[in-house]
């Protein structure tokens, strides 16, 4: 447990550093309205999830990767980034594979892989890993104020975008806060065994949820003392520009006749 956890913080730790200094460099972003980078988004999952072919996933999975290339991101840091929808493929793909009928084939010892189970799960998980992809690749090349300020204009509810504000913003404190308190228990041996990694651990979720309710009262009362009256004021957005939307336009003609296929 004691790798487990330590392994885990320092990923995150890593994560946000990483996003951070993205955005801080001078990498290749899409110069599109974040508000159509979200419409295509959608666009694309829908058509994703409802392609009859692997020729459509395919043709995503590829752009994706080709999109990585420009925007100089190591494709090993995607990989983690989406490794729990990678392991769902797995799983999809194993579960599809052996617990089918038909034609087999490939046969190791006592398990048996079906062909069309195989070309099952090879659809279901391609879809799975388009879409994952899909939705890293708007993550890593718009700002998350933008997102937050496009779904405003979507008219998303605005207690779930205050919902997500606050997530975003005190959920790198709440990372730091259990690193404090690892790193404090670790140098009075609180990980020597198992038994006392078990007992490290409650004492670390428990902490957390304390300071959690600490700070909630403290950012409260510090919001109302500069005039918070319900809401978070978001930024209007600008007009859409005509090239943007004729490009977007074109890209949706282009994926929607390679669905088509």
């Amino acid at each position: 447990m004691d790798l487990w956890l330590d392994t885990s913080l320092e990923n995150s730790r890593k994560v946000v550093t990483e996003i951070n200094e993205f955005f801080n460099a001078n990498n290749f972003r899409f110069p599109l309205d974040a508000r159509l980078k979200l419409l295509l988004l959608f666009f694309v999952l829908v058509l994703t999830l409802s392609s009859k072919s692997l020729i459509f996933p395919l043709t995503i999975i590829f752009l994706c990767l080709l999109s990585l290339s420009f925007m100089k991101i190591n494709l090993k840091k995607v990989i983690v980034r989406i490794s729990e929808p990678l392991f769902i493929v797995f799983v999809i793909l194993l579960i599809k594979s052996i617990f089918s009928q038909g034609e087999i084939l490939f046969e190791f010892l006592i398990i048996k892989i079906y062909k069309g189970g195989f070309l099952e799960g090879l659809e279901i998980s391609l879809r799975v890993l388009a879409c994952a992809l899909s939705v890293s690749i708007i993550s890593l090349s718009t700002p998350f104020n933008e997102i937050i300020s496009s779904l405003s204009w979507f008219k998303v509810p605005k207690t779930l975008i205050e919902i997500m504000i606050f997530t975003y913003r005190y959920l790198f404190m709440l990372l730091d806060e259990a690193l404090v308190i690892y790193c404090s228990q670790k140098q009075k041996l609180g990980y020597s065994s198992f038994k006392n990694s078990v007992r490290s651990f409650g004492y670390l979720v428990g902490a957390l949820l304390i300071k959690t309710f600490e700070h909630c009262e403290s950012i409260v009362q510090a919001m109302k003392q500069r005039g918070y009256e319900g809401y978070v004021p978001i930024r209007k957005e600008k007009s859409f520009k005509k090239i943007e939307v004729i490009g977007s336009l074109i890209f949706l003609i282009i994926i929607g006749m390679v669905w088509w296929l």
